[in-house]
Parts: structure tokens; C-alpha cells; sequence
């Protein structure tokens, strides 16, 4: 009687090991193909379940003689598979975010310093498009500032009197620098950038900035992305409120973002060359004030 017993738990504890081990790792596998942390961490201590069910199976069935042990011995290894791909997506989702949020804090960097070059050789800012005597837009001041990030050979074919997307300009499109690239592959065609410039919203744009507080802002990251040529910035005047911002990177290794909430920010770059970090939160009304105080509690953007 005791050993009819005993067969039934170890049956018992071998059915119930296997099939929490398939459904954690059906689990995890929807985690990975949807990129939700939650899940990975719900797989998690579901898989350290199976496991212990499964080997409590296998250490009652004395080496495989008794039912349920070849079931017992899959259990565990599902288990421990589903815990090294939930360690392993959860550690490598948020290292790739950490190295594209500095990857794109260099191409700020970099992007900002050919605007303080241009700057130096022409004594002014530059304008942010190349414009025709009717003074519409043709070119971006991505387009501008080339020979300052190294393409002087590039800025050369473009025919600067033409619209960025007449057949000659159009095909220069895909030859966009690497400092223009977005870090993100769902952002768009591979010739869309993030890096757009705040722009006045009257007269002959330049690159005046947005003012925020102590800080004149110059550059932001975009959701969605542009062609690089194309000569369309964020449109800004004095002290009024901005369109939507940001949401361009998660922040890594952050508790929000772990627990599914989705926690994400973005970029500026100041008239002085500093790159901060400013978490993006829809419900927020980018002023100047809101701007300020991000800026002066924010880290920096490489931090």
C-alpha cells in the first residue's frame, strides 16, 4: 500500500514537473518573440518550480526503476534550458539598449562637433536647410555640415540648387554617413535618421535652438525617423510648448522596464555640447520649464 503510495506521488510530482517545464518555456519563448521582460520574469521562478518537482521525481524513482523518470529527466532539462534563455535574453536585451544609447550619445557628440566646426570656419550657425530664392527648403543641414564629419567628397555631388528629393539628390539617399544612422532597426528604412535640430518656425530657419532655462537645446532624437536629406526639423518658437519627444531607447537595466511598463527617453544635445538623458513620459508637456528641470536633475546622455 505505502509503495502504491509512493508510485503515485512520484508519478504525480513527474506529471506535474513536465508540464509547468513545457509551459514556462512556451512562456519564455513568447517573452523572447515579444521582447517583454515581464514575462521572462513570471518564466523565471516558474522554471525553479518545474525543477524542483522534477527532481523530486527523479530522486524517488532510484536511478529510473520506477515509472516516471525518463518524464522526470525531461522535465529537468527543460527547466534548466528555460532558465538559461530567460537569464541570458533579460542580460543581453539590456546590454544591446546600454550600447545603443551610447553609440547614439557619440553620433550627438560627433554631430554636434562638425556643427561647432562650421560654425568656427563661417562664423555663424548653420542654417537648417539650403534653401531657393523663393525660400523653400531643398537640403537638410545634415546635408550642410558634411564636409565637417568627414564626406566633403559627398557634399560635392549633391546638386545643392535642387529639392532633396529630385531624381539627382534622391539617389544619394543610401550613401547616408554612418553618424546619421539610427541605432534601432524598427526605425525605419535604412536611410531614415533620428537627429533632427530645433528650428525657429518663421523666416529663414537656422539653428537658433530651443531655450530651456539655463540651456538653449540644439539637438533631439526622434520616434520615427526622416530621410536624412530631407530638410524637416522639430519647429520651435520662444517659450511655447513642443510636439511629442523621445520614446527613441528603454532604459536598461531599469526596474519599470523589467516589470513590462515600457520605460523609455531620449536625447538633447545644448548650444554648449553637453548630451543629457531625459526619460520620455507621454502624459508630459515639453515646456521650457518641464525642459529645465529634466536638464538640471537628468544625466548625462553617456552615463
Amino acid at each position: 500500500m505505502l509503495q502504491a503510495n509512493s508510485l503515485t506521488r512520484v508519478s504525480r510530482s513527474a506529471k506535474t514537473g513536465s508540464t509547468l517545464a513545457l509551459l514556462t518555456a512556451a512562456l519564455c519563448l513568447f517573452g523572447v518573440a515579444l521582447d517583454q521582460y515581464v514575462l521572462l520574469l513570471l518564466a523565471l521562478p516558474s522554471s525553479f518550480l518545474a525543477l524542483s518537482f522534477c527532481l523530486h521525481g527523479c530522486i524517488a524513482c532510484h536511478g529510473g526503476r520506477l515509472r516516471g523518470a525518463q518524464r522526470c529527466a525531461w522535465g529537468l532539462l527543460i527547466g534548466l534550458v528555460t532558465i538559461l534563455l530567460c537569464v541570458f535574453q533579460l542580460i543581453n536585451g539590456n546590454l544591446r539598449e546600454w550600447v545603443a544609447r551610447n553609440d547614439a550619445f557619440s553620433d550627438l557628440q560627433n554631430i554636434k562637433s562638425a556643427i561647432s566646426a562650421y560654425e568656427d570656419a563661417h562664423a555663424s550657425i548653420p542654417p537648417a536647410a539650403i534653401y531657393d530664392q523663393e525660400g523653400r527648403p531643398l537640403l537638410s543641414w545634415r546635408v550642410i555640415i558634411l564636409p565637417y564629419i568627414g564626406e566633403k567628397g559627398l557634399y560635392k555631388e549633391f546638386h545643392l540648387d535642387e529639392p532633396w528629393d529630385s531624381p539627382h539628390n534622391l539617389a544619394l539617399l543610401d550613401r547616408m554617413p554612418k553618424v546619421y544612422a539610427s541605432k534601432r532597426s524598427n526605425l525605419g528604412p535604412p536611410d531614415s535618421t533620428p537627429y533632427e535640430a530645433f528650428v525657429g518656425k518663421t523666416g529663414s530657419q537656422d539653428l537658433s535652438g530651443y531655450a530651456a532655462g539655463k540651456h538653449t537645446l540644439l539637438l533631439t532624437e526622434s520616434a520615427e525617423g526622416l530621410p536624412w536629406t530631407k530638410p524637416q526639423d522639430v519647429e520651435c518658437a520662444p517659450g511655447e510648448e513642443l510636439p511629442p519627444l523621445g520614446g527613441v531607447y528603454r532604459s536598461p537595466f531599469c526596474l519599470p522596464n523589467l516589470l513590462g511598463r515600457d520605460h523609455r527617453g531620449f536625447h538633447v544635445v545644448t548650444r554648449e555640447g553637453m548630451v543629457y538623458w531625459i526619460p520620455a513620459n507621454k502624459s508630459v508637456k515639453w515646456t521650457p520649464a518641464v525642459l529645465a528641470d529634466e536638464l538640471k536633475y537628468g544625466n548625462l546622455g553617456g552615463m
